[in-house]
């Protein structure tokens, strides 16, 4: 019997105009979204700034993207996985995941926030407020990037900010004026408001996002063998006329014929399989697989390996979903100079959906590939533990 073919989702972008936006908004249950601030699916219990702060600098990160993706257990009938990725230049290292942070969070069928029997629905109920709206309950969110507001603005006493960075922030990009002038909209009455242009200059753009199945192609004659023949040579030709390009730039005395003798030692069939993949469908965000196997973006780089058990419950983690490099150009990164930049990056989370204390966040796993060329003489590419 023939193995049976794993099932992988893809996520796409997806822009939403003004009228639409408003679908991301959290009671709506959306099936995932990129950038914007979270749409948090346990509005009370909002995890703290330290999971959501950088291992590098300890600043608070904004959201790279959420997923909606149900459990199995009774008490993850809802579920959300949030990736977190931090942009300043000295956080990009080498195969390093230190710039990313995920979260889980998941609830019962029955609970506080969302109807048991009937969900809404923006085409069949538009829009509306969150019918269990809480003031008094409801966690005071950052009106920079929509963490826990712990610090309130003295002047207006309405806004709520996660860090004293975000209230300059916010100070610097408008609130500073429209606080002296009395402008400011409370945040009880203005709930989860969002807009179709993004907000200010910390969040990354906001897009929504849809899921559709891969499905691979089938080689079933010689002419679909020779076409995959030609395209690896394509490939490799690409791989090694792009190492050459770095090689010169890093030394200029290195010589086309010094790359050509280490031919062999550079093929990358890793590589050569993840831009395949890629090429097929080369808009697409993520990859989702929960328990199959990732697709590694290369030989040369750390292989996922020693993933640390949940932190939670000690059992196994296991992969779930990897992000793929497109997503980088859909979430406007302004700076030119920007160094943000990953091969892929793989999310493991607990085997179990282990249960998380007052149903709040629960931080999981990510592993980051890069496939950087050297230029060393050993025609590798960058080893993970090179941080220059």
């Amino acid at each position: 019997m023939a193995a049976k073919k794993p099932v992988v989702y893809m996520g796409f972008g997806k822009e939403l105009d003004a009228a639409n936006i408003v679908t991301l908004k959290r009671h709506y249950l959306p099936l995932g979204k990129i950038g914007g601030k979270p749409a948090w699916l346990n509005p009370i219990k909002l995890p703290s700034v330290d999971l959501i702060g950088c291992k590098q600098c300890n600043k608070v990160m904004p959201m790279l993207l959420q997923i909606y993706c149900s459990g199995e257990s009774t008490n993850s009938f809802h579920r959300y996985l949030y990736v977190f990725m931090c942009p300043n230049n000295a956080c990009q290292k080498i195969c390093s995941s230190d710039n990313f942070r995920v979260l889980r969070c998941q609830l019962p069928r029955h609970n506080d926030f969302y109807g048991s029997e009937k969900l809404l629905n923006f085409e069949q109920d538009g829009e509306i407020d969150d019918p269990f709206f809480d003031a008094e309950k409801y966690a005071k969110l950052c009106n920079v990037c929509g963490a826990l507001g712990t610090k309130m603005c003295a002047r207006c006493r309405c806004t709520w900010y996660c860090t004293k960075d975000h209230q300059v922030i916010d100070w610097k990009e408008g609130h500073k004026q429209s606080c002296q002038e009395g402008k400011v909209i409370p945040k009880s009455e203005d709930k989860d408001r969002f807009c179709a242009e993004k907000e200010n200059s910390f969040i990354y753009e906001e897009l929504g996002m849809e899921l559709d199945l891969e499905e691979e192609r089938e080689d079933t004659s010689s002419d679909d063998e020779d076409d995959d023949e030609i395209e690896d040579e394509i490939m490799r030709q690409e791989l090694l006329s792009k190492a050459n390009n770095l090689m010169q730039k890093f030394d200029p005395k290195n010589e086309m014929n010094d790359l050509n003798e280490c031919e062999e030692s550079e093929k990358d069939e890793k590589y050569l399989k993840f831009s395949k993949v890629v090429k097929r469908n080369c808009y697409q965000i993520l990859r989702y697989n929960r328990g199959g196997e990732p697709l590694l973006a290369t030989d040369h780089a750390k292989a996922p390996s020693g993933i640390p058990l949940c932190g939670s419950c000690g059992s196994k983690r296991q992969y779930e979903f990897q992000l793929m490099p497109y997503l980088l150009s859909l979430i406007d990164i302004d700076d030119v100079s920007s160094k943000v930049d990953y091969a892929t990056v793989l999310i493991y989370t607990c085997s179990k959906d282990c249960d998380i204390k007052d149903f709040g966040y629960s931080e999981e796993f990510a592993f980051k590939q890069d496939f950087i060329f050297t230029g060393k003489e050993e025609g590798n590419y960058v080893d993970e533990n090179d941080e220059n």
